[in-house]
């Protein structure tokens, strides 16, 4: 198990490039909880590796969505 740095954000309807950061944390091994959106607009995720060892990240969705983006 490798720690990894990671950011949950959101972005309102045409805001350009202005987005809320609702937290951000870095070394964590593990982590749990929820979360709601307080508004509509996208939310995301980002997580990145800082290790040399590979990772394994599951996130549990559940909700109605417009549309589910993944890279």
């Amino acid at each position: 198990m490798a720690p990894v740095n990671f950011d949950r954000h959101g972005e309102l309807p045409n805001a350009g490039d202005a987005f809320t950061s609702y937290r951000k944390d870095r070394g964590k091994f593990r982590g749990h909880g929820s979360f709601t959106a307080p508004f509509d607009g996208s939310h995301g995720r980002y997580v990145k590796n800082k290790g040399s060892e590979p990772v394994t990240v599951t996130l549990t969705i559940s909700s109605w969505f417009e549309r589910l983006y993944m890279p």
